[in-house]
């Protein structure tokens, strides 16, 4: 059975009685309506299994990078004559370098997609909380 709300002669109910109170139909319904905070936008949000897969891509392409520029190094370092140097030089180093900032660009970005989720969520949640007091604070 639920119990009755207060009428306007009747005090207030603090926050704890609002909790123990349950609400009429009208009201049950107009609360189980969709409020703005339930819709999501087109581009869903990052899991946590999104998160970590572009974090540790990034990662394996910056080791990608690391271990190509050392060896692009080694091979240069290894002759004397500049002409020989630079194929390994264009090839491993700035293969490396690009391969390092693309995997660091990827950790950073999928980071903060993730934060981005993580706002979204907590917006949605105070809307929807919004919503359902000023609802409860119209019908009492």
């Amino acid at each position: 059975m639920s119990q009755p709300h207060p009428t306007s002669s009747e005090q207030s109910p603090d926050a704890t009685d609002v909790l123990r109170l349950r609400p009429d139909p009208a009201v049950a319904q107009r609360l189980a309506r969709p409020t703005l905070g339930t819709y999501t936008s087109a581009a869903p949000a990052m899991t946590r299994l999104d998160h970590r897969v572009g974090v540790a891509g990034g990662l394996v392409l910056v080791a990608i990078g690391l271990i190509a520029i050392t060896v692009a190094w080694s091979k240069a370092a290894a002759t004397a004559v500049v002409g020989e140097q630079l194929p390994y030089l264009v090839a491993g180093g700035l293969g490396g370098v690009a391969a390092v900032a693309a995997g660091a660009v990827l950790a950073a970005a999928s980071v903060r997609l993730a934060e981005l989720g993580e706002q979204v969520r907590n917006a949605q949640q105070i809307a929807d909380l919004t919503e359902a007091l000023r609802v409860l604070a119209e019908d009492s």
